[in-house]
């Protein structure tokens, strides 16, 4: 993950025009072990300090597993990509108490929902009733939720390592990138 982290962030100061002409988030998945890590935390911030590119431009997502299990660290985290300006998204999240009480860390901006909550969603009312829950939940507490986003246009000279792209309410620009394809 670090060396993928810093490979994005120096592409991105390499490459001012993709982000400042339309402000855009990339984000980095992060891995149980990178969580528990407190040099990962501080090899972000020292990366983020060095690239100085706008608050928000950089995210990480966690997925509900991992940061139930993490404990403590998981809050560090969240903590610390607040102060960063990084958004934190909770990825295949899921309905249990302990999955919903992850919603109320600081930091966290976006809530993605497991595929298994949303199978079935139009023939089973119970996922159906669970899932728009959620996203109430999600908007009363802040938070983006998948729901919110609309597909984007497709990039004009696709690059080989962007993937989907999103828009959200507010005009913002969502772009997976393919890590590995930076490096």
């Amino acid at each position: 993950k670090a060396i993928a982290m810093a490979c994005l962030l120096a592409w991105l100061v390499k490459n001012p025009a993709i982000w400042e002409k339309r402000p855009a988030m990339f984000s980095v998945n992060l891995s149980a072990t990178s969580l528990v890590d407190d040099r990962f935390l501080e090899f972000i911030g020292a990366c983020l300090n060095k690239a100085k590119l706008p608050r928000g431009t950089i995210g990480f997502e966690v997925s509900d597993e991992v940061a139930q299990s993490s404990g403590d660290a998981f809050a560090k985290l969240a903590t610390a990509l607040q102060s960063y300006g990084c958004p934190l998204v909770l990825d295949d999240f899921t309905w249990n108490a302990a999955s919903v009480e992850l919603l109320r860390s600081r930091g966290v901006r976006m809530l993605k929902l497991h595929p298994l909550m949303t199978a079935d969603v139009a023939t089973d009312v119970i996922k159906r009733a669970q899932v728009a829950a959620l996203v109430q939940l999600s908007r009363v507490l802040g938070l983006r939720n998948l729901a919110d986003l609309a597909p984007g246009a497709p990039d004009a000279s696709p690059r080989p390592w962007y993937g989907h792209r999103s828009n959200d309410p507010d005009g913002g620009e969502w772009q997976e990138i393919d890590l590995l394809g930076l490096a």
